[in-house]
């Protein structure tokens, strides 16, 4: 989110008033009855899958868990658990030092009353967010390493309870772990260099290199094999410097291919060095190269105005288009565009979902909110709350019918309870909490509870069992359905009427020069087609195509009750049981897969 331009911010605390909200004994409450704690274990990851018959246009996309659960969220944000963890109360915010609850209580208060209601996935900065505050980096490869314990304990202790985190790498506005100082204080450079010059872009890469890669001080998990994050954001809102709504200058739309350079460069890196990971920009979602969108901006409903976010520098098509990004996601906030008005949230929404639908990728709304400038009940609600009701609505009737929306995010849990709440802030005790936010997520999450397992899905590599065998050492894997290798050699063969993965398997297995193959279970009662050669990256395809790797498994690994690894330990093939391997059980709800 942008914070308030200071004219307006100024006008805003003028008209603010009202009693302080008082802090409330944390319970966490009984889930409801039926609840599946397995939902979303593993890592999440994008899918897809023809919902009528063979090929015939009809298609969805989703979220899926390693169980091969489809994955759907009702979230959170709240941009300061670092520095709450951080344990300094001058990290903090000034409206949150003074709260009843601060440093690791003030993050474990969060992550009880977002369980208690129902939520599973939060959003923060995993970055420091003022240079006098607390900063993640005192320059390029300088980290504050007490910092990054914190960040380490908050992303244990979130993995301890089960919930999901999507972080991002750093902020696009004036402040600590921004870009500006990356710019002006480690570069000595201007900001809107941070796009375009090679040694500050470099200097990035090794940042998320050092991230990704970090070994977590708590659990001992490396970043990317933590399975606790859902996705990382590229960065909070990456836009050009030129913030023309804020008395900033006139942009080019030139600009907006600079930052769609600097998105395709980072995440390709991102992916490299994270491939278990998904990745997604950060950004509010506006439109300058894709001209038949412009009439969705918010400035197109002003007349006579400078076409501000046409110009500042992003394109949500043109962002969203590349291979190394997962899913869509954008931000809305009608307040600060000065369109304080539910029909503009509701537009955004469904004019973006419509984009999803067509490049076939999930889609999240990643914050929304609504100012509420008095801290009165009475207010929030006949104010803040008819904005919330008409987000979660919209929400329903597009996950309902199948549409690409698959998660939202408010904006923004105010956990600090001594003091008022800010203008975005929403606590436990307010009715967007009680009567909106908290029956909606758990509606979400039984939801989810009732769903069956996804048809065509591979379960995650991460549990036993999951690749497929084809005697010997050989083994074969998938990153799932719907995705295919980058660029794939010439088909050496096509076997048809292969009812199992593992008929292609043997089919590929004959073939010498065989080391991959593409396969599809509902073209001609199963289809495969062998390939000599293949990249390893992968794009997302339609149709229900997948493909299939050769590899060869490493040696036995001391897994308890696993016979082969592969070469990163994670186990590919249980032991045997009275001289058969255990066999995979399905049910309604989950793969039951056990070694041991």
């Amino acid at each position: 989110m942008r914070v308030l331009p200071l004219t307006l911010l100024a006008a805003v605390l003028l008209l603010a008033g009202g009693v302080s909200g008082q802090k409330k004994k944390s319970t966490k409450k009984k889930e409801p009855e039926g609840f599946a704690e397995t939902i979303g274990e593993g890592f999440v990851r994008v899918g897809g899958l023809s919902t009528i018959g063979d090929n015939d246009g009809s298609y969805q996309i989703y979220f899926a868990d390693r169980n091969c659960r489809e994955f759907r969220f009702s979230g959170w944000n709240n941009w300061e658990m670092v520095e709450a963890a951080y344990g300094k109360a001058s990290a903090l915010h000034p409206d949150k030092r003074d709260s009843v609850e601060n440093g690791r209580e003030l993050v474990h208060y969060i992550f009880d009353s977002a369980e208690s209601a129902g939520m599973k996935v939060g959003r923060f900065f995993g970055h420091g967010h003022g240079r006098k505050k607390m900063t993640l980096l005192n320059g390029p490869g300088d980290y504050n390493e007490d910092a990054l314990q914190a960040l380490d304990w908050v992303i244990a202790e979130a993995g301890r309870r089960g919930l999901k985190l999507i972080m991002t790498f750093a902020d696009n506005w004036k402040d600590g772990d921004s870009r500006s100082h990356w710019t002006v204080d480690f570069f000595g450079k201007e900001p809107m260099d941070f796009f375009t010059d090679a040694k500050i872009i470099d200097a990035y890469k090794e940042h998320i290199t050092t991230m990704v890669t970090r070994t977590n001080t708590v659990n001992g998990i490396k970043y990317k094999d933590d399975p606790t994050i859902f996705s990382w954001n590229l960065m909070n809102e990456p836009r050009c410097d030129c913030q023309i709504q804020f008395g900033g200058p006139f942009c080019e739309l030139s600009c907006a291919k600079l930052v769609n350079d600097w998105i395709a460069e980072i995440s390709t890196h991102l992916k490299q060095q994270d491939p278990n990971h998904m990745a997604v920009v950060g950004e509010e979602g506006f439109y300058s190269l894709s001209p038949w969108k412009h009439w969705v901006n918010p400035d197109a409903f002003f007349s006579g105005g400078a076409p501000w976010s046409q110009r500042a520098g992003q394109d949500f098509v043109e962002n969203h288009r590349h291979k190394s990004i997962d899913y869509l996601s954008v931000h809305t906030w009608p307040d600060n565009w000065g369109l304080p008005e539910v029909w503009f949230q509701e537009t955004w929404v469904r004019e973006h979902t419509n984009d999803a639908w067509w490049m076939n990728k999930p889609f999240v709304v990643e914050e929304f909110g609504k100012i509420v400038v008095e801290d009165d009940d009475v207010d929030r609600a006949s104010i803040r709350d008819p904005f919330m009701r008409a987000m979660y609505k919209q929400f329903n009737s597009i996950r309902g019918g199948g549409g690409p929306l698959k998660g939202v995010a408010f904006w923004e849990f105010d956990a600090a309870n001594h003091t008022k709440p800010g203008v975005y802030g929403i606590r436990p005790t307010h009715s967007t909490w009680t009567d909106i936010i908290r029956p909606m997520s758990w509606w979400v999450r039984q939801e989810i509870d009732r769903l069956p397992v996804l048809k065509n899905c591979v379960p995650g590599k991460e549990r036993s069992m999951d690749a497929v065998f084809a005697g010997g050492k050989s083994y074969y894997t998938t990153p799932g359905v719907n995705l295919l290798a980058s660029w794939e050699g010439e088909t050496i063969g096509k076997a048809l009427s292969k009812k199992s993965i593992k008929q292609c398997v043997a089919a590929c297995e004959k073939e010498a020069s065989c080391t991959m193959f593409r396969y599809n279970s509902g073209l001609n009662k199963g289809t495969c087609e062998l390939k000599a050669e293949g990249g390893k990256d992968f794009s997302f395809s339609k149709g229900g195509w997948q493909t299939f790797y050769k590899n060869e498994a490493a040696e036995e690994c001391d897994v308890e009750g696993c016979a082969l690894c592969d070469a990163q330990g994670i186990c590919i093939r249980c032991k045997e049981k009275d001289g058969k391997l255990p066999a995979k059980i399905w049910n309604k709800k989950k793969l039951v897969v056990e070694c041991a």
